[in-house]
């Protein structure tokens, strides 16, 4: 994976960690390429143009969503998912949802 097309090669220390692969609901499946990313921020990941630039470099048929999977680890996964992306939330409730997180 190309981490530099993607805009998130800031820093030296980040590294792929390991994937997961799962069944989604509507017979879908998901799976997550997870990195450890020291020097580049989760909110960094999750920006809105960088979650469409994810969603067009892995191309149709899929979407992306950005995920914190340990905060103290400093764990970010990229998670592609088969089907059509639910609708967005509403941003109180992204917001929430974030903060709840």
């Amino acid at each position: 994976l190309n981490l530099k097309v993607l805009e998130l090669r800031v820093g030296l220390l980040r590294q792929h960690q390991y994937l997961e692969i799962e069944q989604e609901d509507g017979n879908e499946v998901a799976m997550t390429m997870v990195f450890q990313s020291l020097d580049t921020p989760y909110r960094m990941w999750a920006e809105e143009e960088r979650v469409r630039k994810y969603n067009t470099f892995f191309g149709p048929g899929c979407w992306a969503q950005v995920v914190k999977i340990s905060a103290e680890e400093k764990l970010v996964g990229i998670k592609l998912t088969t089907g059509t992306p639910p609708p967005a939330p509403a941003p109180a409730a992204a917001v929430a949802a974030e903060e709840a997180a």
